[in-house]
């Protein structure tokens, strides 16, 4: 794991810490809790407070992840899947 830094900008008007890292991948800190995690392949993960995490994929898909282990996926024009594990 790599903790070497290339840019790290706190905005504090908003409060948000915005890190880069030297393979390209961005994190977003935000004073409520959500963080946001930006690839150079473009995807992007969101995490919220309460635990559900959120996966938008570059295609246009999406993964919902709740902390009741409730799955919810969606295709690039918006058709849901639930899946329950």
């Amino acid at each position: 794991f790599n903790l070497s830094i290339l840019n790290n900008v706190s905005c504090w008007q908003s409060q948000t810490s915005h890190t880069t890292h030297p393979d390209g991948t961005q994190v977003f800190e935000f004073v409520s809790g959500q963080t946001e995690r930006h690839f150079p392949n473009g995807t992007k993960e969101v995490k919220f407070p309460d635990g559900t995490k959120q996966i938008f994929f570059q295609n246009g898909e999406s993964e919902t992840l709740h902390p009741d282990g409730v799955k919810v996926v969606q295709n690039g024009i918006g058709a849901k899947q639930i899946v329950n594990f």
